[in-house]
């Protein structure tokens, strides 16, 4: 996209694949956003009232823990406050 001269940038690997996988589960729930229980906590994101699936990923071995998500803006309500400026 962009100019001719814009540089190209491709991003690979196991995060990158997992987050594919995780929306195309958002199709198999008919949800707007999948996303799994160790973002939300990574996150310190609260996913209370939200429903819990146990997914597998093609290619991986384990089930995950993920929510499935309609309203993006319920995760932000969960959400702790931001940190900003410096700190002295």
């Amino acid at each position: 996209m962009g100019p001719p001269s814009a540089p190209i940038v491709s991003a690979i690997g196991d995060a990158i694949n997992a987050a594919s996988r995780l929306e195309g589960l958002s199709k198999h729930y008919g949800c707007t956003l999948v996303v799994s229980a160790d973002v939300l906590r990574h996150a310190q994101v609260e996913a209370t009232g939200l429903p819990l699936q146990h997914a597998r990923l093609r290619g991986k071995t384990e089930r995950i823990e993920v929510y499935t998500v309609d309203d993006p803006a319920r995760l932000l309500a969960g959400a702790p406050a931001p940190v900003s400026g410096n700190a002295a």
